[in-house]
């Protein structure tokens, strides 16, 4: 029978009150965080004290109180319950958690019931106030969330507040992208274990789903259910007590759909997350002590060492050994087979002081790359040569080299000396406007793509003024270019 989202929403709106007696022991439980003895010390021979958890007004010999501080812990003697020390005059830390609930509908799909619990001190009169509010609804199937008793702020103390509103539900569009409910940690169930149980036989597709388990560890059961009923194969992690792994699938590191059965049994075995996963992918070791060496060396995200070592192993104990990181060696290696250096000899692949050859190999490889793409930029500037064009006052002429694109950057303050790359590969071009009395001197720089201007700028990006203007849309015209000034 197909089900329409509006009768969802109707069905949320006129769910029954939970009794408040399902919400006692859970309460009873975060009331222990607030109780505090608050400490009246007199001159007399007798000192008071007033004990939050029992509400009671207690008077003991000073002899036994005079010794205790500010800060310290004391024992109530008539409710025996042990509490931190406090000033009359101190406050306590308001308690605010959020306190979840779950049913089964008629249909099988199971919904999710937010309240929001706060409990307030009055330090002139001793005692607390409670305050309990239902702020969210959810229909986990179907991903349809209800609020109520809840307000968003805007500017710099943004955030979600809850108060007793008496609105009637609304219905909270959500996305992947920008939602409310995002806020709310969906922990602290305060279903007994029997219920949970019912909850499991009695939802669809939730008959193994080891919900009550992920109650008992305290593990946001939202999150935990809309990628349980995507991946199944969850209950498996949470029946073997892989922590790490499941911590990485509920935070959407990880999926189990692509593991095959030596991967899963890894995991199992040494209680794996994705990222010790992801070593063994690359390196094809499962060793652990090799896992915890690679980890450490950053090689889990560093699919392409394994292309410049025979020796993996070996590789893994020298960078561990020497503190390197697998990214900078791949690198360095790179670089190296770049310069046609010989990989095979030791002093090459393992030096001794890695940071000093690095670094002499990377000057290298850097005056090869500049080498190159100067020639390759003074070739694409004589192909550009028949562009070159001037009058009385302007000469425009494509950039020679990478140093006039570091000068020309430098002295008008652009990123031109970006461009170096594009112009090597030719998928821009460069031309420089100077001065018919100051050719030497940068004046304004001009790019020019597929025989379109897309920029003419001059000192600090500015507009060029009208002259040069003037001038750049004659050459255009001259050329059959498009300016940017048309």
């Amino acid at each position: 029978m197909k089900v329409y989202k509006y009768q969802i929403v109707d069905e949320l709106s006129n769910l029954k009150e939970v009794p408040m007696k399902k919400f006692q022991k859970k309460i009873n439980v975060l009331k222990k965080e607030q109780n505090r003895i608050v400490m009246f010390k007199n001159k007399g021979e007798m000192s008071a004290f007033y004990c939050t958890n029992c509400q009671k007004w207690h008077f003991v010999p000073a002899k036994y109180t005079n010794h205790l501080k500010i800060g310290d812990y004391m024992t109530c003697g008539e409710c025996n319950k042990r509490s931190q020390i406090i000033s009359r005059r101190n406050n306590i830390d308001e308690l605010c958690k959020y306190l979840t609930f779950l049913e089964v509908n008629a249909r099988g799909e199971v919904i999710i019931r937010l309240f929001y619990y706060y409990r307030s001190y009055d330090k002139h009169f001793g005692t607390f106030s409670d305050t309990l509010l239902e702020v969210e609804r959810i229909n986990v199937m179907y991903k349809i969330f209800m609020k109520n008793n809840s307000y968003r702020t805007m500017g710099l103390y943004n955030g979600t507040y809850h108060q007793k509103l008496n609105k009637p539900w609304k219905r909270e569009i959500c996305t992947k992208y920008s939602s409310y409910w995002y806020y709310y940690p969906y922990r602290n169930v305060i279903n007994t274990k029997n219920s949970i149980n019912k909850l499991m036989n009695e939802a669809k597709n939730m008959k193994y789903s080891c919900l009550d388990a992920i109650v008992k560890k305290n593990i946001d059961v939202f999150d935990y259910i809309e990628c349980f009923l995507e991946e199944p194969k969850l209950e498996i992690l949470v029946k073997m007590n892989c922590s790490n792994m499941l911590k990485d699938v509920l935070r959407r590191k990880a999926s189990l759909k692509n593991l095959s059965k030596r991967e899963m049994k890894l995991i199992i075995r040494n209680n794996w997350g994705f990222a010790e996963l992801q070593i063994y992918r690359n390196i094809g070791i499962a060793d652990n002590s090799y896992i915890t060496k690679a980890k450490l060396i950053g090689l889990e995200n560093n699919e392409d060492l394994i292309t410049f070592t025979k020796d993996i192993r070996k590789t893994i104990d020298y960078l561990e050994k020497n503190a390197i990181n697998s990214h900078d060696y791949t690198d360095y290696m790179r670089q190296a087979k770049f310069l046609k250096l010989d990989l095979k000899d030791k002093a090459i692949r393992y030096p001794a002081n890695f940071k000093t050859k690095h670094d002499e190999v990377m000057d290298q490889y850097t005056m090869m790359i500049n080498k190159k793409m100067n020639v390759e930029i003074a070739n694409y500037a004589s192909e550009l040569k028949k562009y070159e064009f001037k009058n009385n006052d302007f000469s425009i002429f494509p950039a020679k080299s990478q140093e006039e694109l570091f000068v020309e950057s430098n002295k008008l303050k652009h990123c031109v000396k970006t461009y170096c790359e594009k112009v090597a590969r030719r998928e821009t071009s460069i031309f420089f406007i100077r001065k018919n009395k100051e050719l030497d001197v940068p004046y304004v720089t001009l790019e020019l793509k597929k025989r379109n201007v897309i920029q003419c700028r001059a000192n600090c990006n500015a507009k060029p003024n009208n002259n040069v203007i003037v001038f750049v849309n004659k050459w255009c015209k001259r050329n059959d270019f498009r300016s940017c000034f048309s």
